[in-house]
C-alpha cells in the first residue's frame, strides 16, 4: 500500500473515532498493520489479523492499547542480515531442504521465490507453499481468543517422486516475537530443565546459539549414544515442555508458544543478540528428516545418508499474546498450564493439606563377584514394617512408599519384566498381607519397575524386542551399568503384564523409571517403529488401571501422571542463560504432585529445603535398614548414604519444616513468583496464600514482613500482585 492511502486511511478512522467520541490514538497503530500490502484476514473483540497475501508475514493488532506484533520483527539496519536471514526474517515461512548433491540449503518464500496461493477462512487465512522441484505444503493460520494458531497438515505435504530435493525442516514464523539489540527490558524463554531465561537487555557472553529437540535428541536417528563406563558426569537436561516464550518488554507485551502437533519432531531455536544476527530470536523447528552416518564396514568407513521417509504427522503451533502483567514467564506459564487444562492433559487437584513423603526402599541388590555374584540383604519386610510403623508415629502419615529389590536378583538385578520375590526380603503372599495392611494405614506402597532398559546379563528379552538404530546399530548407553534400550512395543507389553501381577496383590500404583522420557525410534526389522509411535504406545499402553508415577517424565505423558519423581530443579546453566526459573514447578503446582530428587544426597541441607519450600516439591529419601556401605560393590553404589537409623532423625526434622511450610498450599496452583530482594522470593498461590523464602543469611523486611534469615514465611492474608 502506497502512503498516500495509508495516511488516507489514518485521517478517515480519525474522523470515524472523534465523532462517536473516542480516543483516536490507536488508529495510527491499525493503519500501521494494514501498511505494505497487508490484508485484514480476521478479527475478534480483542485482536485483528494482518496478513501479506505472498510472503505470508503476518501483523497481530491487540486492540487494547494498539501495540501490533509484527512476524519480521524490528527493521534491521543495512548490513544486520546476510541474504539467508533477510529472506526468513520477511516469510511467514522459510524451509531446508537436502539437494540432489547432498548440501543443504535454507529456502524462504521471498528470496528463492517460492509459489503461494493464498485464499481467507472464516477466521484467518490458508494458503499453499510450493518451492523449485515438486516441494509443498499448506499452511492454516487463524485467530484465536487470546493469539493465532499455526497449522501444516500431514496430508498436504508434497515431494515430488521425480526430484532428488527432499524436505528436511520447516521454520514457523521464526521472526515472531524477536527484539533488537540488547538494550530491551524483556528476555527469551527456554523450556530447558524446569526453565531458563536468556536476556535480552544484557550482552551474551555465550559463543554459541541454543538449539535443542523437544524431548531429547532420537536416539535412532542420529543421536547415536554407546556404551560408556568412563561416562560418569550428569548429563545436561532436555527439553521436557513444548512451550517457548518472548517477553518482549516485562509487564507489557510477550508471547508465549505452544507446540501442539508434531512435538516430537520440533527443536527451540533461541538467538541473542550479537552471536550470529543482532536480533534475539525463539522459534520452533520441524524435523522431517536427519542425516546419519552409515557404517559401511568394520574398519569404522561410513557414508553420510538421509532418513528415506519423512517424519510422519501434522506440524502446529499455538501462539498466546500476553499483556500486562500477564507479560512475564509466569504469564507464559499460566497461558501453556490452560491449555493443558482445557485439552485434558492435566486436571486440577483439590485442596486439602496432605503434605506426602516419598520413601525409596531399598530390599536388596546383586553384588557381583570373581565367579557369580550374590544378593545382598538391605531391608526385610519386617524391618520395613518398623520402620514405616515409627515414622507414621512421628507423624509422617503421608507417605508414598517405592519398593527397590523385591526380587531375589536385586534392584538391578532384575529382568525388565520380572515379577518375583526373594524370600529373604519376604515371600510375595507376605508382601500382599503387609502391602494390604500398609494400605489401610493411608499408605501408598509400589513396585519400582523399568520396562524400557535391559541392562547386560540380566534376561527376560530377546534380541527381537531390542531397540536398533537406523544404521543398524544396538541402542546402547549407560546409566549405573551398561543396557541396551529396548523396543517401544515391548516395554508397553511388559508394563500391561506387570500390572496385572501387581493388581491381583492388591496394589494401585506403579513407579516407572525411564518410561515417559526420551522416545526413540526403532529400526529393529522385527518391531520397526517411529518416535511419534514410541510417544503413542506410551501414552495408549494399558496399565489394568493402575495409576503410573514417573521419574522425570516429559510433558506427553503427563495425563498419565498420578506422581512426579525426581523433578527437575535446574536447567542445563548454558552461558547464554541468565537465569533459571521454576516455570515447569509453575505450570504443575496443584495438578500433578510432585517430588524432588533425595535428599540423602543435599550439598547443603538447608539450602535445598528452602528451594523444595518454594518450588513447592514433596521430600524424598533413600532407607535401608542396613548400613550402605554394603552396596558399595553394586549397581546401587550411588546410593552412599541410606541406612535409618542415621537418618531417621533428620526425616522426622526436615519432613516437619516441609509440612509447615507446603501444608496450606496441598491442591493450589501458583499464580506468581516475585523476586524481592537478590536472596528474597515470594510465591503467591491461588487461594490467598503466599510463601516467602529468604535464602541470605541475615533477616529482611518489606512487603508488610520480616523473614528470618536462611528461612521460609507462610502468609495466608490475600496475596496482593
Amino acid at each position: 500500500m502506497c502512503k498516500k492511502k495509508a495516511w488516507y486511511r489514518v485521517a478517515m478512522a480519525l474522523g470515524t473515532l472523534l465523532a462517536s467520541g473516542l480516543l483516536g490514538l490507536t488508529a495510527p497503530a491499525r493503519a500501521s498493520a494494514q501498511e505494505a500490502g497487508y490484508e485484514l484476514a480476521a478479527e475478534n473483540d480483542r485482536l485483528e489479523l494482518y496478513y501479506q497475501p505472498e510472503s505470508l508475514a503476518i501483523r497481530i493488532r491487540d486492540k487494547d492499547g494498539g501495540y501490533v506484533y509484527d512476524s519480521c520483527g524490528p527493521e534491521p539496519q543495512e548490513g544486520d542480515l546476510n541474504a539467508t536471514y533477510a529472506g526468513m526474517r520477511q516469510s511467514g515461512i522459510s524451509v531446508e531442504c537436502r539437494l540432489e548433491n547432498g548440501n543443504v540449503k535454507t529456502l524462504s518464500i521471498t528470496e528463492d521465490g517460492a509459489r503461494v496461493n493464498s485464499q481467507g477462512m472464516e477466521d484467518g487465512f490458508r494458503s499453499t507453499i510450493g518451492f523449485s522441484d515438486g516441494i509443498s505444503f499448506e499452511i492454516e493460520v487463524t485467530l484465536t481468543e487470546n493469539g493465532i494458531r499455526v497449522l501444516i497438515p500431514e496430508a498436504s505435504i508434497e515431494e515430488s517422486p521425480e526430484s532428488a530435493d527432499r524436505l528436511q525442516s520447516i521454520f514457523v514464523y521464526p521472526f515472531l516475537g524477536s527484539s533488537y539489540g540488547y538494550d530491551n527490558n524483556g528476555y527469551l524463554f527456554v523450556p530447558d530443565g524446569c526453565g531458563a531465561l536468556i536476556s535480552t537487555g544484557t550482552k551474551t557472553v555465550a559463543a554459541e546459539n541454543y538449539e535443542k529437540q523437544i524431548y531429547g535428541s532420537d536416539l535412532g536417528l542420529g543421536a547415536f549414544k554407546s556404551a560408556d563406563v568412563n561416562g560418569m558426569l550428569k548429563p545436561a537436561e532436555e527439553i521436557y515442555m513444548p512451550v517457548f516464550g518472548s517477553i518482549l518488554e516485562e509487564g507489557k507485551q510477550g508471547i508465549a508458544g505452544i507446540v501442539t502437533e508434531g512435538d516430537e519432531y520440533c527443536k527451540i531455536l533461541a538467538q541473542a543478540s550479537g552471536i550470529r544476527t543482532p536480533y534475539n530470536l525463539i522459534q520452533p523447528k520441524f524435523i522431517l528428516r536427519e542425516t546419519y552416518q552409515m557404517k559401511l564396514s568394520q574398519s569404522g568407513s561410513s557414508l553420510t545418508s538421509n532418513q528415506e521417509e519423512k517424519n510422519p504427522g501434522s506440524f502446529g503451533v499455538t501462539y498466546v499474546l500476553l499483556s500486562g502483567e500477564e507479560a512475564d514467564y509466569v504469564g507464559i506459564a499460566k497461558a501453556y498450564r490452560q491449555w493443558l487444562l482445557e485439552g485434558g492433559k492435566l486436571t486440577k487437584q483439590n485442596g486439602g493439606d496432605a503434605v506426602p513423603v516419598r520413601l525409596e526402599m531399598v530390599l536388596s541388590e546383586q553384588e557381583k563377584g570373581l565367579i557369580g555374584s550374590k544378593t545382598v540383604t538391605m531391608t526385610t519386610l519386617e524391618q520395613t514394617r518398623e520402620i514405616l510403623q515409627e515414622l507414621c508415629g512421628a507423624g509422617l502419615s503421608d507417605m508414598n512408599v517405592v519398593l527397590r529389590g523385591y526380587s531375589g536378583d536385586g534392584a538391578s538385578g532384575a529382568g525388565p519384566s520380572a515379577f518375583s520375590f526373594s524370600g529373604k526380603t519376604g515371600s510375595k503372599s507376605a508382601w500382599k498381607k503387609e502391602i494390604q495392611a500398609l494400605t489401610e494405614l493411608g499408605i501408598d506402597v509400589s513396585l519400582y519397575a523399568d520396562f524400557t532398559r535391559g541392562y547386560e546379563e540380566v534376561g527376560g528379552y530377546g534380541n527381537k524386542d531390542e531397540a536398533q538404530a537406523i544404521n543398524r546399530t544396538m541402542l546402547e548407553s549407560f546409566d549405573n551399568g551398561a543396557f541396551n534400550w529396548l523396543a517401544p512395543s515391548y516395554t508397553a507389553n511388559a508394563l500391561n503384564k506387570f500390572a496385572k501381577k501387581a493388581s491381583g496383590m492388591g496394589m494401585t500404583i506403579l513407579s516407572l523409571d525411564a518410561f515417559g522420557r526420551t522416545p526413540y525410534s526403532n529400526w529393529n526389522r522385527k518391531a520397526v517403529s517411529t518416535r511419534a509411535d514410541a510417544v503413542r504406545l506410551w501414552k495408549q499402553a494399558d496399565t489394568a488401571g493402575m495409576s503410573l508415577n514417573l521419574y522425570a517424565p516429559f510433558a506427553y505423558i503427563w495425563e498419565r501422571c498420578g506422581a512426579i519423581y525426581d523433578m527437575p530443579s535446574g536447567s542445563s546453566n548454558y552461558y547464554i542463560f541468565t537465569q533459571t526459573v521454576p516455570f515447569m514447578q509453575i505450570v504443575l503446582k496443584g495438578c500433578i504432585p510432585y517430588y524432588s530428587e533425595g535428599w540423602n544426597f543435599h550439598a547443603n541441607a538447608k539450602l535445598d529445603l528452602l528451594q523444595c519450600v518454594e518450588y513447592g516439591a514433596y521430600p524424598t529419601w533413600y532407607v535401608t535398614y542396613e548400613d550402605s556401605v554394603e552396596l558399595i560393590d553394586t549397581a546401587s553404589s550411588w546410593i552412599y548414604s541410606s541406612q535409618y537409623a542415621v537418618w531417621k532423625d533428620s526425616i522426622i526434622r526436615e519432613y516437619g519444616e516441609i509440612k509447615e511450610g507446603l501444608g496450606s498450599v496441598s491442591g493450589a496452583c501458583m499464580e506468581d513468583r516475585v523476586v524481592l530482594a537478590e536472596d528474597v522470593v515470594r510465591v503467591d498461590y491461588d487461594n490467598g496464600v503466599s510463601i516467602y523464602v529468604n535464602y541470605g543469611k541475615t533477616d529482611w523486611t518489606g512487603d508488610g514482613v520480616t523473614v528470618g534469615g536462611e528461612s521460609y514465611l507462610v502468609n495466608t492474608a490475600a496475596a496482593a500482585r
